[in-house]
């Protein structure tokens, strides 16, 4: 059990070190994803609203293979944490898959999990998370 609340704190940290500005912060216009838990070692996500996307040659130049490193962790960041923060129209059509690599026991830390991958502490983005 402790090395599942030691995984989930480490995804919190990576999720904090994003950045709060981008698309959604300029529009004024609220980025909601909806999450929930899948029954096995997965939270999905999917979204419900967000800004309009950004222009495809700004979008393809503004995202790079490997974002740079972080203040807090010293190593690069996955593309896709960029693009969830800065353009998540890109995931108008798709869902996003939160591996847990391990059953969840605690509701209440998946949901700040789903909330803290997808809006990184963002006041322009929220979480609704099915418990069903």
């Amino acid at each position: 059990m402790g090395n599942h609340t030691a995984y989930l704190s480490g995804l919190c940290v990576l999720a904090s070190s994003i950045a709060a500005s981008g698309g959604a912060a300029a529009t004024g216009i609220e980025t909601v994803w909806t999450c929930w838990y899948d029954g096995s070692a997965s939270v999905l996500c999917s979204l419900l609203t967000a800004p309009p996307p950004m222009d495809e040659t700004s979008a393809e130049s503004a995202v790079p293979w490997l974002v740079p490193t972080s203040e807090r962790i010293r190593r690069p960041l996955p593309a896709i944490v960029h693009v969830i923060s800065q353009d998540p129209a890109q995931f108008a059509s798709r869902t996003v898959r939160i591996p847990l690599h391990n059953y969840a026991h605690n509701m209440d830390a998946v949901e700040q999990l789903a909330d803290a991958v997808m809006c990184g502490g963002r006041d322009d983005c929220r979480v609704q998370f099915e418990r069903g």
